[in-house]
């Protein structure tokens, strides 16, 4: 990046983009898309650094939009006259009513958040810089593991009793939590709270965050600061701020109209798809069971379609998307790295449900997907980081309203339990889908064992058959032997970010 002449700089990276978006357009097929739009990844990151230093901040804006996923954008507006490339800062403005749209973007000298609403306000982040996120990302050269990502992947494939893995994968992801409160969102929650006259304000604050390239890999939502006020003794990103994701604006206002007209009344369920091949990886989840029942005690007999077992064939699960509203997969799924849209859940026989079949079918009926699967959300980060291609991007491409998907593989028990608490909060309690997940997510951090096994008994015994909706029986009384065989009640088991932070929310 060329120092001092900002509007130099901007203005040549202005030029830049415009003759590689014009050489991105005459390209027939996506692999020539590929080819062509990695010559420029962190281009527009970089002019939209250099247009906020001088001031102009809706160029910045509309520059950081233009330049992060234009292939995920590109089909949105396929087969419409509109150009998938071409927005006006106020159309920004519009997506940004209900929402604070914040850009975080990475570059070579530093970090910097664009906080639009009415007006563009930026947060400087200097300790935001490229070296730092790879650092953090991939390690040292004096890192034996690799960073955060070589811990994860280091105990995702070591046998489930190596408690150095664990343990070291668990220190990883603390860190790194705690390095994003320092250089992102700590400077972001600040800011934020100075819109309200009450600190902390009554309710959280809405933001949705639109983390340009590799930053996406990373749980925002988990950045924590030391607070001995809390019951952890940690303030999370979260306590403050209700957090929703977007690979940008546009996918969000595609969102936003699908859950403005669409109902969440009508389920389809998958549990468990098997038999599956010996060598697809897929281990036994003994809880899905108990999780599926307990998602269809919020759901009409005649409103829910659950396929078990060897049910869950690809083709059979594809054809039923057309007449549902909700999706909940309870199944191994993962995220292809070289090729992301083979990204996708494992199905029965070792059928994969890919990315590219959703894409495919172009729903825009379909108000929420629940991914309760592994590495959902995980984008892929090698080949074209500014795309964002995730499981969860590309779903919300294929017309979803909003997607919950995990950023690791989450423990079975730990997911079951949060998305007991998740479903009673929003079909139950009324909440929206994203606040659910923070209160559920909030209450398996601070509460204690005994406290869970409370609220599970307390589910079970005040339980009449006419009440509906309702928690499953068999899913609260499993959840409550379970947390009563824990060893010291008053403990914080679920307290790690592991167990709590494993779930983001994109869309709406």
């Amino acid at each position: 990046m060329i120092h001092g002449d900002w509007k130099q700089t901007g203005e040549s990276y202005e030029y830049l983009y415009q003759a590689s978006r014009q050489i991105l357009q005459i390209q027939g097929t996506r692999n020539d898309k590929e080819i062509w739009l990695k010559e420029t990844q962190g281009t527009a990151a970089q002019a939209a650094y250099a247009w906020a230093k001088i001031n102009k901040l809706q160029e910045a804006v509309i520059t950081a939009e233009q330049g992060v996923a234009r292939l995920l954008s590109e089909s949105l507006y396929y087969n419409s006259h509109h150009d998938s490339n071409f927005i006006k800062f106020s159309d920004i403005q519009i997506i940004a009513q209900n929402t604070h749209l914040i850009y975080i973007i990475v570059t070579s000298i530093g970090g910097l958040a664009l906080l639009v609403q009415k007006n563009v306000t930026p947060v400087w982040l200097p300790e935001l810089t490229e070296k730092a996120l790879n650092e953090t990302l991939f390690g040292t050269e004096k890192d034996e593991l690799g960073g955060y990502l070589g811990a994860y992947f280091n105990w995702r494939d070591s046998p489930k009793d190596d408690t150095f893995a664990r343990d070291s994968w668990f220190a990883a992801l603390d860190n790194t939590a705690r390095w994003l409160w320092d250089a992102a969102m700590g400077p972001i929650v600040a800011e934020m709270l100075k819109f309200h006259f009450s600190t902390p304000p009554a309710s959280p604050i809405s933001v949705t965050l639109i983390p340009v390239g590799r930053l996406g890999l990373l749980p925002l939502h988990a950045a924590w600061t030391p607070d001995s006020a809390k019951p952890t003794g940690r303030r999370y990103a979260l306590d403050d701020l209700l957090i929703t994701y977007s690979p940008n604006a546009r996918s969000l206002a595609k969102a936003q109209d699908i859950a403005n007209r669409v109902l969440s009344d009508k389920l389809l369920a998958v549990d468990e798809p098997k038999p599956q091949p010996k060598d697809a990886g897929a281990g036994p989840l003994p809880n899905s069971e108990y999780e599926v029942a307990t998602v269809c005690s919020y759901f009409s007999e005649q409103n829910q379609h659950v396929f078990r077992h060897e049910q869950a064939k690809c083709d059979a699960v594809l054809n039923a998307l057309n007449e549902s509203t909700v999706l909940h997969f309870s199944c191994h799924g993962s995220a292809d790295f070289l090729e992301p849209l083979n990204s996708g859940l494992l199905m029965a026989n070792g059928e994969r449900l890919t990315l590219k079949k959703m894409l495919d079918l172009r729903q825009n009926s379909i108000r929420l997907a629940i991914l309760s699967a592994c590495e959902t959300g995980i984008p892929d980060f090698r080949k074209l980081p500014d795309e964002v291609v995730s499981l969860s991007a590309g779903m919300l491409q294929a017309g979803m309203g909003g997607v919950m998907a995990s950023l690791w593989s989450v423990y079975d028990s730990s997911t079951m339990m949060l998305m007991a608490y998740f479903y009673e909060s929003w079909r139950k309690q009324g909440m929206s889908p994203p606040e659910a997940l923070r209160q559920a997510q909030i209450w398996m951090r601070d509460t204690t064992n005994r406290e869970k096994q409370e609220y599970f008994e307390m589910k079970k015994t005040n339980m009449p058959q006419s009440e509906s909706p309702k928690m499953a029986y068999p899913t609260a009384n499993y959840l409550e032997r379970t947390l009563l065989e824990m060893f010291n009640s008053k403990e914080r088991h679920y307290a790690h970010p592991f167990h709590w932070a494993g779930f983001g929310y994109m869309g709406v």
